[in-house]
């Protein structure tokens, strides 16, 4: 009788180790499955176009991405970490956002893992702008930083874009209006009162895109 016991005993210990290492080996076949399946995935197209825009003077900024529709984008996860960014540099990108994040800077709309990069090279940019951040565009954000601008309308002139920008300092500070080609059309303000009223009138579907709306409006 104990030795049928311990011939049951053997037997069941030797069918559960048989079963303990398969299910180990199933585990590690399903893991490397994973991996080879992770590993042989293609990596998102660089199907998202944006500018970057150096924010140094803000605390805690760097670089951020400015999307087309004003979205800003903070880079905080690189696949390609030898990737550099320039001020006013023109990318095609690919990225998630991080939920949750959160950085010093404030400035973003989200933060991001960026996939695929890469910087656009040679492309003639359109004469006509039509934009909702005057940050991403050249002259634009020149004339903003030069003059210290406030704030920056846009509006429908003749059907194209016109961008009208306020200095609200007092008191001999003029405000240009300039056409979407970068051409300035008036200046407004200023001891002399300007010589914008003709082009004024003209002027409508009015949005501000830069700067906080002033109380005098």
């Amino acid at each position: 009788m104990y030795r049928i016991f311990l011939l049951t005993l053997t037997m069941a210990f030797f069918t559960w180790g048989c079963n303990s290492n398969k299910n180990i080996s199933n585990k590690e076949n399903n893991k490397e499955s994973t991996e080879k399946a992770n590993s042989d995935a293609k990596p998102p197209k660089c199907n998202t176009y944006g500018t970057v825009v150096d924010h140094t003077g803000l605390d805690g900024c760097k670089f951020l991405i400015h999307l087309e529709d004003g979205r800003k984008l903070l880079p905080a996860e690189m696949m390609n970490k030898d990737f550099q960014f320039k001020d006013k540099q023109r990318i095609h990108f690919s990225y998630s956002e991080i939920e949750g994040g959160m950085s010093i800077c404030m400035a973003e709309n989200a933060m991001v893992k960026i996939y695929c990069i890469e910087e656009v090279k040679g492309e003639k940019e359109d004469k006509c702008v039509d934009t909702v951040d005057p940050l991403t565009v050249r002259w634009m954000s020149d004339l903003i930083k030069r003059k210290q601008i406030d704030i920056v309308y846009r509006y429908e002139y003749e059907g194209r874009p016109a961008y009208f920008f306020r200095i609200l300092r007092c008191c001999d500070f003029q405000s240009p209006l300039y056409d979407c080609e970068g051409t300035r059309l008036c200046v407004s303000g200023g001891i002399t009162g300007g010589n914008c009223d003709y082009f004024f009138k003209k002027l409508s579907k009015k949005k501000l895109i830069y700067g906080k709306e002033p109380n005098d409006k």
